[in-house]
């Protein structure tokens, strides 16, 4: 919704000129569950920080999605993050192709990214924070980890909600 400069990134204010030392690097952060406007902004903000203070000269887009934030919303989340996918590939598509694009995803913002890889988006790089998807979904080496297997064996996951299942 804010203005777009000449480099395609959205400003909300004023013109902005980019530092001469900048890289050509978009990371995009995305939110997870139960988080309000004001959260959004500070946790965009705090991370914004951090990677400044490692020596980070790239791009920060944070993408806010529709979250609710009542305990009780948990599914429906779930379910809007599933569908917020397809504006998140839209958005990563839409910044300048010159740049690397990666993913920094916080709970269930993971799923928002899961399911907007499952649409095509291309990035660089995806990192998953405290995610509220099990890792094999992504990865064919956490697939096939024999632990696992053999845990599955003697253990197995509970397939329905009677018996404590997802």
């Amino acid at each position: 919704t804010g203005v777009f400069d000449e480099s395609g990134f959205g400003v909300t204010v004023g013109a902005y000129t980019p530092p001469s030392d900048e890289e050509k690097k978009a990371l995009i952060f995305v939110h997870g569950w139960n988080m309000n406007d004001w959260e959004y902004e500070k946790f965009s903000e705090t991370m914004f920080k951090r990677l400044w203070h490692q020596g980070y000269k790239g791009r920060l887009c944070a993408f806010r999605w529709a979250t609710l934030t009542s305990v009780d919303s948990y599914n429906t989340c779930e379910f809007r993050a599933w569908k917020y996918g397809k504006s998140l590939k839209e958005f990563v598509a839409s910044l300048p192709s010159d740049y690397s694009k990666s993913v920094a995803a916080h709970s269930m913002g993971n799923v928002v990214t899961g399911s907007a890889l499952q649409r095509g988006m291309s990035i660089n790089r995806y990192f998953l924070m405290e995610a509220a998807v099990p890792g094999g979904c992504f990865s064919d080496v956490v697939n096939n980890y024999q632990k696992f297997f053999d845990s599955e064996q003697t253990s197995p996951t509970p397939d329905t909600v009677s018996d404590l299942g997802y």
